[in-house]
């Protein structure tokens, strides 16, 4: 039976030289000179990034660098400002600059300096291709840190979410994080973790149905009219260019059959 690539039941036959080595015979994820893996996660050798539980090790090389009290100042306009995004980018000044610096020490600084965004914890069912991160990479946060320019959700998706009281909400920041790729693939097959559908060992899913192909000329299934080898049935075509019945017979001009 005719198949695909992607539907052969055989072992995958390696063709090719190796991207590492050069060498025939092997892909580069069995190559013997291949380097030893860097966890995406703590950019340290020695471990896959879907086993490292380490804290994650930011790319602060484009945060320019700043003392604390100007990294604050920016945080203090963009609140003059009502800069949303402004605000964000302090954040990353300012945790750059005072590392150890948490969510909780934020908020509690724009409160004592009654600016006027509030650093809020909210409630958010877990992602298995997203980590929620603190400011010092501490992984699998509980809650999803937002912006807001209130105290108080602002719209009704928000309030089943949001921290009932300041306190709640002071105590949600200490376990809080945003969002970020866990740097690890998920197999669309399978839908585990730590592979793409390419190297799934498992059975392929076949959740659609091939488009049946029909010959109009014919009927039959299998080949598109263009490959039928049948006689041509006049009376189902029509010149495009005079009206014609008799198709590739057209005198009047450049006609296309249809």
């Amino acid at each position: 039976n005719s198949h695909t690539k992607a539907e052969c039941t055989k072992p995958r036959v390696f063709k090719g030289p190796c991207r590492i080595c050069n060498q025939e015979g092997h892909p580069a994820v069995d190559c013997p000179e291949r380097p030893p893996d860097v966890c995406k996660n703590c950019r340290t050798e020695g471990h896959k990034t879907i086993d490292c539980k380490q804290n994650r090790k930011f790319d602060l090389n484009n945060i320019p660098d700043k003392l604390p009290e100007e990294a604050w100042t920016i945080i203090r306009k963009a609140s003059n400002e009502r800069d949303l995004a402004d605000f964000r980018e302090g954040v990353k000044v300012y945790s750059k600059a005072a590392p150890l610096a948490t969510f909780l020490d934020m908020e509690k600084k724009l409160r004592e300096d009654n600016l006027k965004f509030y650093i809020v914890a909210l409630e958010k069912n877990p992602e298995d291709t997203f980590s929620l991160i603190d400011l010092q990479g501490k992984l699998d946060c509980k809650y999803v840190v937002g912006y807001y320019f209130s105290p108080k959700p602002q719209r009704a998706n928000l309030r089943e979410r949001w921290p009932a009281s300041t306190e709640e909400n002071m105590e949600r920041l200490q376990n809080a994080g945003i969002p970020y790729d866990r740097q690890i693939p998920k197999c669309s097959n399978c839908n585990e973790m730590g592979h793409t559908m390419r190297f799934c060992k498992e059975e392929r899913a076949s959740d659609y149905e091939r488009v049946e192909i029909k010959c109009v000329n014919c009927s039959e299934v299998g080949h598109r009219v263009r490959d039928c080898t049948q006689p041509r049935r006049a009376g189902n075509f029509t010149c495009r260019n005079c009206g014609h019945v008799i198709p590739h017979h057209c005198t009047t001009g450049l006609g296309q059959v249809h």
